[in-house]
């Protein structure tokens, strides 16, 4: 990525979708998370502990209802 998208947008063959992904590449803030890189760059900064593996949404049915619902469902 840091390779073309930091001037990706000054490309001569550069498509309009290809320009405004690179801009926005290279404005959003990064993190990355690692404990074997020591240097990043393009607006990137490095988190070297406290990285998250995974989340994992478990929902539990409950056969008899009640409680406070983590998703709502509406019928449409």
């Amino acid at each position: 990525m840091s390779s073309y998208w930091p001037t990706g947008d000054q490309q001569p063959n550069a498509t309009p979708a290809e320009i405004e992904f690179a801009r926005n590449w290279r404005d959003t803030p990064k993190v990355v998370f690692s404990s074997t890189i020591e240097k990043v760059d393009w607006n990137t900064r490095l988190v070297t502990g406290g990285a998250i593996d995974e989340y994992a949404i478990v929902t539990h049915p409950v056969l008899v209802g009640g409680g406070t619902p983590f998703f709502t469902w509406t019928a449409g």
